[in-house]
């Protein structure tokens, strides 16, 4: 039968486990910021950037890009490559999901391959895609090879 672990924890301290190994202990640290940027031209916002950083972990968990105009598009991708390239300097760990079949996939796997990025996941009925249905999402991520231990600086 399987109880809820609280009922039994005076027991539980003393126990260890049969096969003579000790238990371990996994620790994720987990401190939550959440960031919105924006690009603008000439005083007008034509996109944003909105970023998820575990400052425990000094890692990027995920970031969105949204462009509200065709007129500079050009210029607001120019923003977005800056930025993420200071994001890989800056933290020690990068990573961020695609919806997979969407237009924009092809553009990450063409900016996976130049910045080094690695394709780490591919998950199947992930997320609801705006038409409400269950959709694949494909998982990125990058690890700074010039990090620090304490980046967090």
């Amino acid at each position: 039968m399987v109880e809820p672990a609280g009922l039994f924890e005076e027991q539980l301290k003393g126990l260890k486990p049969v096969d003579g190994e000790s238990m371990y202990w996994i620790y994720v640290p987990f401190e939550p910021a959440r960031l919105k940027f924006v690009s603008t031209r000439d005083g007008v916002v034509i996109g944003q950037i909105s970023l998820i950083i575990n400052t425990a972990a000094d890692s990027v968990i995920d970031f969105s890009i949204k462009s509200f105009t065709d007129k500079y598009r050009v210029s607001f991708a120019k923003d977005c490559m800056m930025f993420t390239r200071f994001l890989m300097w800056k933290h020690r760990k990068m990573q961020f999901m695609v919806l997979a079949g969407h237009p924009s996939g092809k553009t990450y796997d063409r900016l996976a391959r130049r910045n080094g990025w690695r394709l780490s996941a591919y998950m199947r009925d992930h997320v609801k895609n705006e038409a409400g249905k269950w959709a694949d999402i494909k998982m990125y991520e990058y690890i700074n090879p010039n990090r620090r231990e304490n980046a967090a600086e």
